[in-house]
């Protein structure tokens, strides 16, 4: 039920405040009370016309079919000469149906079409809306505040089914959002209305075609995708599949584009894409599998500042990421990347997924070591099991300007971890601008001496004294060098803790020793002892019982 109608206790209040006041009123009532009674029922009743139409836009803002739209015409206007054909028979357009028309169209902001309702199918749609575009009464585009149009005929085996012509009836001017998800281009009149887009809608800023099936026909792909993109001068956003070079060539003469969203399955043909231009500083990549990413990415050359991989693997090998690892140095500009993230996805077997996944390992790791300028790195959905204290600090010591910082808290396979609250530590110590962490470590495993964490970690004697260094500089001094006023909460995943009170004591000391603002702790919820634990530790935070000595 959406949440708009989710109102049935403020509806019975209202009704029994108005019954209440509808009743007459006595003899003895004084004509000021009658007057503010009165009163009081206008004031209702604006507010409850008000309320009515925030509720109307709420509901029609996003619709999933054209369905909703369809309903309200009256039923006896069609004809039915045949199964999938829709006449007018009747000219309807009366004032009054086309203003009640046109209250609901000009809500809908976002549309999922053609959708598949049983009562009013596909094809019944796009009759419908063609009858509806050629009666002179009707006004186009029939959504005449449409920003967001996603289109999906991804499963439509024949062209006589599609329905993407009926995209030149709905959107308009203010369209900036458009998605074709189609199961091949098609050849007709459809393709002369996908051709022809651009009029209709000139202000798109992202636009995504992705093509599901074996492309007979890649150069007319190619030509339709060009010649589409060349006609928007405002795009900013292209997601593609599959993904041409001579897209490439027209992305180098249009400087507004600035992110390039590139989705490969096993039908994508070979992803050949070769150098971006300067105006695009974000790549999106999805891919579902290893090999079909890492073919992608050698081919790829630009100095992007963003770079989000979303993979779809199979049976994952510490070598197939290390792969993935290893190939990005060597396409992209080590000085130029602020934010990366690498996230995997199981759509199937999640099962197998959860029992094979291994965990990072430092030699795959070791090429994101030459990104010395990352803001943001993201491998929470990874397991990280295998990182103990010191390749936390070896890792950390090369990136200085390091933000944001995510590690295994997506797990899906709960590796227990290596790693202590030394890796936490580490992690402070040289990233003295963090804001965000997610981490996962051993909360059983009593916190690190101070000069023991700093002798394991192979960090350079010089490197770790800059850092404690340039914390003393700030007045931020404790026992293990450091301390962090940005970050307030962290993500622990589905890190253990110890049994006893004063361990979690212990860890809760030492948590708000190195993050003095820390006042929140997120974990997984699941084993739930364990989750009521990091609670307990939380409480201890906020408790400020805990003696934090310097």
């Amino acid at each position: 039920m959406h949440r708009c109608l989710l109102i049935s206790e403020i509806l019975c209040n209202i009704l029994e405040f108005t019954q209440q006041y509808e009743e007459s009123p006595s003899d003895d009532e004084c004509k000021e009370g009658r007057k503010l009674r009165n009163q009081t029922l206008v004031s209702l009743a604006q507010t409850c016309h008000a309320f009515s139409s925030l509720a109307l836009d709420q509901l029609w803002m996003r619709l999933e079919s054209l369905s909703p739209l369809i309903k309200l015409l009256p039923g006896n206007i069609w004809k039915n000469p045949s199964c999938y054909a829709m006449t007018l028979v009747r000219v309807f357009w009366i004032r009054e149906r086309e203003s009640r028309f046109h209250q609901y169209a000009a809500r809908v902001r976002s549309l999922r079409g053609p959708g598949h309702d049983r009562d009013i199918p596909p094809w019944f749609q796009r009759s419908v809306v063609t009858a509806l575009a050629q009666t002179c009464q009707i006004s186009l585009p029939l959504l005449p505040n449409l920003t967001e149009l996603v289109w999906d005929e991804s499963f439509v085996a024949f062209e006589s089914s599609m329905t993407v012509s009926l995209v030149k009836f709905l959107a308009g001017p203010r369209l900036t959002n458009l998605s074709l998800l189609l199961q091949y281009l098609p050849m007709t009149s459809a393709r002369h209305a996908l051709y022809n887009l651009p009029y209709h809608c000139q202000n798109v800023t992202s636009f995504t075609i992705i093509l599901r099936a074996d492309f007979p026909k890649p150069d007319a792909i190619a030509r339709y995708t060009t010649d589409v993109v060349g006609k928007w001068p405002r795009l900013q956003v292209l997601k593609s599949n599959p993904f041409f070079p001579g897209v490439a060539e027209l992305l180098a003469s249009k400087p507004s584009v600035h992110t390039l969203n590139l989705d490969v399955d096993q039908y994508s043909a070979v992803c050949n894409v070769g150098k971006l231009p300067d105006s695009i500083d974000t790549l999106i990549l999805v891919a579902n599998n290893i090999r079909s990413c890492l073919g992608c990415l050698k081919t790829i050359q630009g100095s992007l500042v963003r770079v989000h991989l979303q993979i779809y693997p199979w049976l994952l090998h510490p070598s197939d990421m290390g792969a993935i690892f290893q190939t990005l140095p060597a396409q992209l500009a080590i000085t130029q990347l602020r934010f990366l993230t690498i996230e995997l996805t199981f759509k199937y077997n999640l099962p197998a997924a959860r029992r094979h996944l291994a965990s990072l390992t430092e030699p795959s790791l070791a090429s994101l070591n030459s990104f010395s300028a990352l803001h943001t790195l993201d491998l929470s959905s990874f397991c990280t099991s295998d990182l103990n204290d010191a390749v936390y600090a070896r890792m950390a010591a090369t990136w200085p300007e390091l933000r944001c910082l995510k590690m295994g808290t997506a797990d899906i396979s709960n590796g227990k971890p290596v790693a202590s609250v030394g890796a936490v530590i580490a992690v402070l110590r040289f990233c003295l601008r963090l804001q965000t962490l997610h981490i996962v470590f051993d909360g059983s495993i009593p916190p690190p001496c101070p000069t023991t964490n700093d002798e394991e970690s192979g960090v350079s004697v010089e490197r770790v004294e800059e850092g404690k260094e340039e914390q003393e500089m700030v007045g931020q001094v404790n026992r293990w060098g450091v301390s962090n006023a940005h970050i307030t909460q962290i993500h622990i995943g589905h890190s253990p803790t110890g049994w006893g009170v004063d361990e979690l004591k212990g860890l809760a000391t030492c948590l708000r020793s190195v993050m003095p603002r820390l006042g929140t702790i997120q974990s997984k919820k699941e084993p739930s002892a364990v989750a009521e634990r990091w609670r307990m530790v939380q409480h201890m935070l906020v408790g400020g019982d805990l003696e934090v000595g310097t």
